[in-house]
């Protein structure tokens, strides 16, 4: 089950966007905003859930490489986490390569507070990863992970997350603290308005079931009501190593359709290999659009 959001009315800046998932039903986030976020600085041991969770308090280490995307024209919310000055890695589900001019980038804790977003950008290309063409529809192994290009760096106060270098770390048991933009609530009735709370960057801490549910992804535990749900798609996993909180895995799939069972992380590590030849199918399409509008840029200075 891919993760998606029902109709709502988001807030990006000073322009009022319609964000909806694959269901369809409505509702106003702008009327649930109670303003900026005051909580004390996060904690992992004070999180109950992003269903049902603590919002992440927008000057928290921990809310500085994540991000909101929002796509305009098939009017999904799903959440990514920033890698580098130009680059975030989101689910492949997330994005639609052919349509990345209609992505927005959103920074901010509280997308439905005009005044807690720091900025809106864009995005120059997006790659989802080869497995997924060919896998998305199966029981595992789905390739759900793509690299999206930013058009411009993210504001200073961003900084990119430090992703894992050792699979050893996830073990069964394990504490792991996940975050998005999501739903803050799991709902018995498919056909009940399920985004409650979206556009609202939360955490919770929960643990892992199965490190090695495949090949290339994890398994997390989501029964005791904590867990990620529509919207948290491509959003992050992360675990703690040496005392450190390391980037591992991207949001993919749930296991039940009501966010209560497991939720299915896809693992970095496994596309490690991948990264630098999306880098450079990005970076290639960046110089291909600017050779294309070089003529044009000369003939306009000859006029």
């Amino acid at each position: 089950m891919e993760f998606g959001i029902r109709s709502i009315v988001l807030i990006v800046a000073s322009a009022a966007l319609v964000a909806c998932g694959q269901n369809q039903s409505g509702e106003n986030l702008e009327s649930n905003s109670k303003g900026s976020n005051e909580q004390a600085p996060f904690s992992w041991g004070e999180v109950t859930g992003i269903i049902g969770g603590q919002n992440v308090n927008a000057n928290d280490p921990i809310a500085r490489s994540v991000v909101a995307i929002y796509d305009v024209q098939y009017k999904a919310l799903c959440t990514a986490s920033i890698v580098s000055s130009r680059y975030l890695i989101t689910a492949a589900h997330c994005v639609h390569p052919g349509s990345t001019s209609n992505l927005r980038v959103v920074y901010g804790a509280d997308m439905t507070n005009k005044a807690s977003i720091v900025a809106v950008g864009m995005v120059t290309g997006a790659v989802q990863s080869p497995l997924w063409a060919t896998n998305q529809n199966k029981a595992s192994d789905t390739g759900d992970i793509a690299v999206v290009r930013l058009a411009s760096p993210p504001p200073a106060v961003y900084v990119p997350a430090t992703i894992l270098n050792d699979n050893s770390a996830l073990q069964a048991g394990k504490q792991v603290l996940l975050e998005g933009y999501g739903t803050s609530v799991g709902h018995p009735d498919a056909k009940s308005i399920n985004d409650n709370g979206a556009g609202v960057l939360r955490a919770v801490v929960t643990k892992i079931i199965s490190p090695n549910y495949s090949q290339t992804e994890v398994m997390i535990d989501e029964s005791q009501g904590k867990g990620s749900c529509h919207g948290d798609s491509g959003g992050p996993a992360y675990i703690q190593v040496g005392g450190k909180t390391v980037l591992f895995g991207v949001t993919s799939r749930g296991t039940d359709q009501f966010c209560s069972k497991s939720v299915i992380y896809t693992n970095i590590l496994a596309y490690a290999k991948w990264f630098p030849t999306a880098v450079q199918q990005l970076e290639g399409q960046v110089q291909k659009l600017a050779s294309s509008m070089m003529p044009r840029f000369v003939a306009n200075l000859q006029e």
